[in-house]
């Protein structure tokens, strides 16, 4: 079993950690300060994806089975500190085309586990020690 850590919820992390997964340099996080008009008109567009992190102490029950055309995987047991790095893999799973996702940890994973149920691909990545091991510090914080 791979060991996950938990990813800093910042703009410039999530970034790092997804172009070691195989994301372009022409796309990246940045942070929402709101929703109202004004917030939103500093969001560069196109915005394909929204990351919401927040905690939680109790487990939220799924609420029905995503479309089929959407890629979700539940946070099983095994994955309790990799939230960030579970919603970053739902950004570029179900923006994969649009972002032009090929090869790579996350391509690789995904062509394995698109077929699985939620609960199965959640197992799945916890096995997969080529993405839990990606150093993602934020290279101007390290010291």
């Amino acid at each position: 079993m791979a060991q996950w850590r938990a990813v800093e919820s910042n703009p410039e992390t999530l970034t790092t950690m997804a172009r070691r997964f195989g994301l372009s340099g022409s796309w990246a996080f940045v942070d929402v300060f709101g929703f109202d008009d004004d917030s939103l008109s500093f969001v560069p567009q196109p915005c394909l994806a929204v990351i919401f992190l927040f905690n939680s102490r109790t487990e939220t029950p799924a609420r029905g089975n995503p479309e089929p055309s959407v890629f979700y995987m539940k946070q099983v047991h095994a994955l309790n500190n990799a939230c960030g790095t579970i919603a970053a893999i739902h950004a570029l799973a179900n923006n994969a085309d649009r972002l032009n996702i090929r090869g790579g940890p996350v391509f690789h994973y995904l062509e394995h586990a698109r077929g699985l149920s939620p609960e199965d691909r959640g197992n799945a990545l916890a096995n997969v020690r080529s993405l839990s091991f990606l150093p993602f510090s934020n290279p101007k914080t390290r010291t």
